[in-house]
């Protein structure tokens, strides 16, 4: 399991210093990763740290998908960001700048958007 300081806080987006709830993102990695099960891959806490900062790292068939950062910078980093108190999400083995980064989640949450209006909207995409 992750280790980290017991009195570790992290500054939220808000500058609110907040602590970091350990069990929070144990649960959120865990939501993530039963998603990222349908393609018969996972994640894993590998630490969290002082600052705010946690690390994953890839399992199944993850590990050698060319995907990997796509999904970090979509669907991972996103939803642990949500999380009280985390200020960054690292994973063991991606490498993609943090300007490749931003863009990804950029085009991710406007498509996302889009599909979501057309869903409640009941048209179908594409038409």
């Amino acid at each position: 399991m992750a280790s980290r300081p017991k009195d570790a806080s992290a500054a939220h987006p808000d500058g609110v210093p907040r602590r970091m709830d350990e069990a929070a993102v144990a649960h959120r990695v865990s939501e993530v990763s039963r998603l990222l099960g349908a393609h018969a891959g996972g994640i894993e806490l590998e630490q969290l740290d002082e600052e705010g900062r946690v690390r994953i790292r890839f399992t199944g068939m993850c590990t050698g998908c060319l995907f990997r950062p796509v999904t970090m910078a979509t669907t991972i980093r996103p939803a642990l960001l949500e999380v009280d108190g985390v200020r960054g999400v690292e994973a063991t083995g991606v490498r993609i700048s943090e300007h490749a980064a931003r863009r990804l989640a950029q085009v991710s949450i406007s498509w996302w958007g889009d599909l979501k209006g057309r869903a409640n909207s009941g048209s179908t995409p594409g038409a």
